[in-house]
């Protein structure tokens, strides 16, 4: 049997073989998850789709696979009797001595754990090199593996070029009695750092690379920035969480805000649009009647945007579900093709990560996007009156062949009035 990179949809044509999760030799059960494919939009669990023994793996991590190619074979299993007499045993004794061979000549057949944290070219480099990824001691965030650790692995789990004897003073010989004068540098060079590293532009990144750059040439990119006194919204939320949280949704900020765009959106219809253009010159604006948020999440692969669809039709918790259940899929990468698609305007939450406010890049072909920042604390005249109030910021890019700067401004007034005052939400929602 042929395992084959299936179609993956959203006109994704190849993808990269990010993470095996089994080995030549393994037993396998149908829709038992086998490896893991990054594409330009999202990382993809593909899965058996019949029982058997892993006989061949076409591709290494790291590698491009078009669709349509085969990624493994599987020959014999459990379903031809293999359990009955005996082959099971000959199976894991054969990917025992398998996995020996591999460590013993350096092969390049050597598969690193999953639970291994390193990312597909840093897992490459240690297959060509022989080196098992479970003997690294990892120097990236968590203990990831980076591609300098390989670099400088001499067997022992420690830098390569480290010297052993330094600090035992054997054959050390005296200083002259003048040296030349050798300033210490204020900013010592890290020893088991290459001078550069470079890594494949593939998966998420290829893909924001491209879209962003594309955005940047085509789109007339305009940016509005509000200051939003949520106050009471702060309030609000901190009195409901506790009791969302027995039915099963964590509310954030992000529920709110999407709503409130809606809001928005539907008295700004040039922001819930995109424009055609033709190959003659001429240019239609789409103007749309359905309301699909793209959502940013910042994940270790790079930022991905999947799709929480007609907020408008969904009740508040349905929404504050969905936005954390793709938030936390999207790290996880357990995202899949049918996240992604038919968007008519983002929402970009940096509020965790800080900053004043930014000036983001529209999802192309969209006409708008939504930047969200952190709330905090500041000094504000309230009726005559310094208070102190929560206070975020909230920053608008639009697509100034669509719209103009004041749709930008009626946009962001509008879903002021929203954060700033939560009860108007009961006067709208149905």
């Amino acid at each position: 049997m042929e395992l084959i990179m299936p179609d993956l949809g959203e006109g994704v044509t190849e993808g990269e073989i990010a993470r095996w999760l089994v080995n030549k030799g393994d037993e396998i059960k149908e829709d038992q998850v086998v490896l893991e494919v990054m594409t330009d939009k999202a990382t993809v669990e593909i899965l058996a789709t019949s029982s058997g023994v892993v006989s061949d793996i076409k591709f290494s991590e790291g590698e491009m696979v078009d669709v349509g190619s085969v990624l493994l074979t599987v020959a014999g299993g459990a379903a031809d009797g293999a359990a009955s007499n005996g082959n099971n045993g000959e199976v894991a004794i054969a990917r025992s001595s398998m996995q020996m061979a591999s460590v013993s000549s350096g092969s390049s057949a050597l598969v690193a754990p999953a639970s291994v944290q390193a990312a597909p070219a840093v897992r490459k480099l240690a297959r060509g090199k022989g080196i098992d990824l479970t003997q690294v001691q990892g120097t990236g965030p968590k203990g990831r593996i980076l591609l300098s650790d390989i670099e400088s692995f001499n067997g022992a789990g420690v830098p390569a070029d480290t010297d052993v004897s330094a600090s035992s003073g054997a054959g050390a010989s005296p200083a002259p009695m003048q040296q030349a004068y050798q300033p210490t540098p204020v900013f010592p060079v890290i020893a088991d750092k290459p001078r550069e590293e470079r890594v494949p532009v593939r998966g998420v990144r290829k893909s924001i690379a491209k879209k962003m750059a594309e955005s940047k040439r085509t789109a007339a990119h305009f940016t509005c920035v509000e200051e939003i006194d949520v106050t009471e919204l702060v309030e609000f939320r901190n009195s409901i969480k506790e009791q969302t949280k027995t039915q099963g949704v964590n509310v954030t900020y992000m529920p709110f805000i999407a709503k409130a765009c809606i809001f928005a959106l539907r008295k700004m219809p040039a922001l819930n649009a995109s424009l055609v253009e033709h190959a003659d010159g001429s240019g239609e604006i789409v103007y749309k009647n359905y309301y699909n948020l793209g959502i940013a999440v910042d994940t270790e692969d790079g930022l991905t945007v999947p799709v929480v669809k007609d907020v408008d039709r969904k009740s508040f918790l349905h929404v504050a579900s969905e936005i954390s259940d793709v938030g936390a899929r999207a790290r996880q990468r357990k995202l899949g093709p049918n996240d992604f698609g038919d968007g008519t305007f983002t929402i970009s939450n940096a509020g965790k990560v800080g900053g004043l406010f930014a000036t983001p890049i529209i999802n192309y072909p969209e006409v708008a996007i939504l930047g969200v920042h952190e709330i905090r604390k500041r000094p504000m005249v309230v009726n005559n009156e310094i208070k102190i109030r929560d206070v975020m910021y909230l920053s608008i890019s639009l697509d100034h062949r669509v719209a103009d700067g004041a749709h930008g401004i009626h946009f962001l007034n509008e879903v002021a009035q929203y954060l700033s005052n939560p009860k108007k939400f009961l006067l709208e929602m149905y």
